[in-house]
C-alpha cells in the first residue's frame, strides 16, 4: 500500500473511533448517569380536600375558613354569618334543609352553588317562584318520571343546568354569536344533534363569559358549552354575569344565593382564568364592616346523612346507656370465673361390661357372693376403725345395737349385712352390699 493510501485508512480509523467514542459517551450520559427529572405529584391533603387551593386563597385575604364534609354537617348547629359554598352537588337536598339554608340567607348571608342538570318539565318546589309548566301531552299514557334528582334550590328560582355555545375573543368584544342551545331530556330534539352543543370554538374565539363585581375589570369565566338555563318565568336576577350564562344572583331577604354554570373554585378551575378573584368578590358581599373578612364556609358534598348516622345524632344519649346495658346482660350470661374447663369424658362401655361380668361370673361362682360380701366388709371394718375407733372395738352384737342407735337402720337389717351369711336372692344380697356402702359413706365424710 503506498504512503497516501496509508494515511487515508488510518484517517478514516481516527474518524471512526472518535465517532464511536462520542457515541459511547453519549449513551453514557444518556442512560447510566442519574439527572432530574420533573414528575406531577398530588398532596395528600389535595386528594382529601378538593378544595385547598380556594381554602389557603381565602385565608391568605384574612378570611376564616371552616370546612365541613356533608350539608348535614352543617346545618347541624347554628350557622356563622358570611359566605356558603356548595362545592360539589352530588347528592339531594331535602325540603328542611332548603329550609333552613333560606332563613339564614335571609338573614343577610350569601349562598354559592350550582345548579343540577334538570329537564325543563322538572317538578318545582312547594314554594317556589317559578309558574309550573303546562302538561305534558302524552296521549293518555302514564307520563315518565323524571330520571334525574329534584333540585329544589335550583327550582326555586327556575334554573338549571344546559348546553349553550357563547363564544367570544375577550370582553371587549359585544358583537358575539347568538347561542345555539340544546337541552338535556328533549324528546323533540333528534339524536344527531346530541352533540350539538360540545363543539369546540372557532379560531380566535374562546368559550367565556363576563361579570364585573365590585371589580375594577371584568372578570372572565369560563363556559365551556355549559351554562345556565333560566326559565320562562325565572325572576330577574340581582346580579350576572353579561349573557346571564355563568352566574346569576338572586335577593333572598337581606342575602344573595348566587348559581354558577361550573364549580369554578376546584384545585383545577381556580388557576383559569379570572376565576380565582370571583371567589374573592363573592366573599366580599358579607364583608364584616370592622376587618374587611368574615367568615367562609365550605360544603364539600351535597349528600344526605346515612340513617345510622342521623339516628345517632339525634338519640345518642339513649344509645350510649341501652350498648351498657346490653354489655352487663352480657357479661353476666357468659361464664367469667377463667376458661371453660373441658367436658368431662363419657364412661368407657368396655370397663362397664367388664365390670357387668365379673359381678355375674362372682355371682354364680362357687363362693364368688361370699368373696364380695367379705370384701365390701373389710372395707367398712377399715373405715370404723380409722373413722370411729370406738365402734370397731366393740363386739360385733354391741356394734349392731350401737349402730342402730345412732342410725335409722333397723338391727335386723345390720344383722344381715354385718354378720348373716351372704344372700342367695340378689334384692337381699344387694342389700347387704348398700347398707355396708353407707354405713362407709357416711363415717368418711
Amino acid at each position: 500500500m503506498s504512503r497516501r493510501g496509508r494515511i487515508v485508512a488510518g484517517s478514516a480509523a481516527t474518524i471512526i473511533a472518535a465517532l464511536l467514542a462520542a457515541l459511547l459517551t453519549w449513551v453514557w450520559f444518556d442512560r447510566m448517569e442519574q439527572g432530574w427529572q420533573a414528575r406531577f405529584q398530588e398532596s395528600e391533603q389535595l386528594r382529601d380536600n378538593p378544595m385547598l387551593a380556594a381554602t389557603q386563597l381565602l385565608q391568605a385575604h384574612h378570611y376564616a375558613v371552616h370546612a365541613v364534609p356533608t350539608l348535614d354537617d352543617a346545618l347541624r348547629g347554628p350557622l356563622p354569618d358570611g359566605t356558603l359554598l356548595v362545592a360539589d352537588q352530588g347528592g339531594e337536598m331535602t325540603p328542611q334543609q332548603l329550609a333552613q339554608l333560606l332563613r339564614w340567607v335571609a338573614r343577610g348571608n350569601t349562598l354559592i352553588t350550582v345548579p343540577q342538570w334538570a329537564p325543563r318539565s322538572a317538578p318545582s318546589s312547594p314554594d317556589s317562584r317559578v309558574a309550573p309548566a303546562p302538561p305534558a301531552r302524552t296521549g293518555g299514557r302514564a307520563p315518565l318520571a323524571p330520571l334525574l334528582e329534584a333540585d329544589l334550590l335550583g327550582a326555586r328560582y327556575g334554573l338549571s343546568l344546559s348546553y349553550h355555545n357563547k363564544v367570544r375573543h375577550n370582553c371587549d368584544d359585544s358583537d358575539a354569536p347568538v347561542p345555539a342551545r340544546h337541552k338535556p331530556n328533549d324528546d323533540s330534539d333528534n339524536n344527531d344533534d346530541d352533540d350539538a352543543g360540545k363543539q369546540p370554538a372557532p379560531g380566535g374565539w374562546r368559550h367565556i363569559a363576563c361579570l364585573t363585581l365590585q371589580t375594577a375589570y371584568p372578570l372572565e369565566l369560563e363556559t365551556d358549552n355549559t351554562a345556565l338555563d333560566a326559565g320562562t318565568y325565572a325572576p330577574q336576577p340581582l346580579l350576572s354575569d353579561s349573557d346571564g350564562l355563568a352566574v346569576r344572583g338572586y335577593a333572598e331577604g337581606r342575602g344573595l344565593v348566587v348559581f354558577m354554570a361550573h364549580p369554578y373554585f376546584g384545585h383545577t378551575e381556580l388557576r383559569r382564568y379570572d376565576h380565582a378573584e370571583l371567589l374573592l368578590a363573592l366573599a366580599r358581599l358579607h364583608a364584616d364592616t370592622n376587618t374587611g373578612a368574615s367568615q367562609f364556609t365550605i360544603v364539600r358534598h351535597l349528600l344526605v346523612s346515612t340513617w345510622y348516622g342521623a339516628l345517632w345524632r339525634a338519640a345518642w344519649p339513649f344509645l350510649c346507656p341501652l350498648a351498657l346495658l346490653l354489655s352487663l346482660l352480657l357479661w353476666r350470661a357468659l361464664r367469667r370465673f377463667g376458661p371453660l374447663l373441658p367436658e368431662a369424658a363419657a364412661p368407657r362401655r368396655a370397663l362397664l361390661e367388664h365390670i357387668d361380668a365379673s359381678g355375674n361370673w362372682l355371682w354364680q361362682a362357687t363362693g364368688g357372693r361370699e368373696l364380695l360380701l367379705d370384701a365390701a366388709r373389710r372395707l367398712t371394718e377399715d373405715t370404723l376403725r380409722r373413722r370411729a375407733p370406738a365402734l370397731a372395738m366393740l363386739e360385733l352384737p354391741q356394734r349392731i345395737a350401737e349402730l342402730a342407735r345412732l342410725h335409722d337402720f333397723s338391727p335386723a337389717d345390720l344383722q344381715l349385712a354385718l354378720a348373716d351369711a351372704p344372700a342367695r336372692r340378689p334384692q337381699l344380697f344387694t342389700r347387704q352390699i348398700e347398707l355396708l356402702q353407707q354405713l362407709r359413706t357416711h363415717y368418711e365424710r
